[in-house]
């Protein structure tokens, strides 16, 4: 329960017990006021711990932030016994930090969650069809219409993109980052082999993230390869975004016999957005150049969002 929240603009800071499997642990649950909105360091010289945080105990960092903030308060909670990081993907919690005899550095806790999964939408399309543009534009979208909503976004794909890739001003410099980490792990010798135990491994990210997120947008890339089924069974609903109208039933193939299509949109560079169909499945023409300068998403796009955020939020 938590006894008292710190609120600092744009970072709140609240202390709870988080649970785990043998016992509850001092947790500081780390919240961003402005989901969806970069913040700067200038914040820190105004950050505050919680007045009820107990230093005499343990300090597990629980949330959503820079690394700078958590190095910041790695480095203001350093009279803990111990200290351990909640990692989503990996639903555990890794001791970071520890002068105590009950924990090793390195080793980790599994918390205790008993809420519902959240809602986990796979975006697929070929390559080249703003992908990774539209996942971005959802994000701070629903971050804005529904501030309450705990959102993430999942890029379950080697080829270096993330969020990241949008919100830096020096677009040389971010191609040059992204072509410089990516993996190309379908040209590695052996990946026949990596290649599913890849995806298996991001079915298991997306299954924790769940369980702390109220939705989940999942980026696997342009390649409907029957490889990511284990991601498409570890989702709730699928989008497809396609600049190719025949590449779009391949994606339907590999999704429909387990999920419900929320929509499917044809890319162009510039369009106006334009209804196509309501039913069976919502059909959306998009302009990406318009996403990519306003952020901005059609209406009818939220709408068919909406629908199950409400179940979540």
């Amino acid at each position: 329960m938590t006894s008292q929240v710190t609120k600092l603009s744009p970072v709140n800071l609240a202390v709870i017990e988080l649970d785990c499997a043998d016992c509850t642990y001092q947790t500081i649950i780390i919240t961003l006021s402005q989901p969806g909105v970069l913040i700067s360091p200038d914040v820190l010289p105004t950050l505050d711990l919680p007045s009820n945080l107990d230093l005499s105990r343990e300090v597990i960092l629980f949330g959503q932030a820079p690394i700078w903030l958590y190095c910041y308060l790695l480095d203001q909670c350093r009279k803990a016994p111990w200290i351990g990081c909640y990692n989503a993907p990996m639903g555990k919690v890794v001791i970071v930090y520890s002068t105590s005899p009950q924990f090793r550095i390195g080793d980790t806790l599994t918390p205790q969650f008993k809420e519902q999964p959240g809602i986990a939408i796979l975006i697929g399309g070929p390559p080249d069809s703003g992908k990774s543009l539209l996942s971005n534009a959802i994000r701070g979208a629903i971050s804005q219409h529904y501030p309450t909503c705990r959102i993430f976004l999942h890029r379950a794909n080697w080829d270096g993109q993330g969020n990241w890739t949008y919100e830096s001003p020096d677009s040389t410099l971010t191609e040059d980052l992204v072509q410089g980490f990516d993996a190309k792990l379908h040209w590695h010798p052996e990946a026949a082999n990596l290649v599913p135990q890849y995806f298996q491994e991001q079915a298991g990210f997306v299954e924790n993230l769940r369980r702390v997120r109220d939705l989940l947008l999942v980026d696997v890339g342009g390649v409907p390869q029957p490889e990511k089924q284990p991601v498409v069974d570890a989702c709730s609903h699928y989008f497809v975004i396609s600049s190719d109208p025949i590449a779009i039933d391949s994606w339907h193939k590999l999704c429909s016999p387990n999920l419900p299509c929320l929509a499917v949109m044809h890319s162009e560079p510039d369009v106006k957005p334009d209804l196509l169909a309501l039913s069976p499945i919502l059909e959306l023409k998009l302009g990406l150049r318009a996403i990519a300068e306003t952020g901005t998403l059609p209406d009818l796009l939220l709408t068919a969002i909406s629908p199950i955020l409400n179940r979540t939020t």
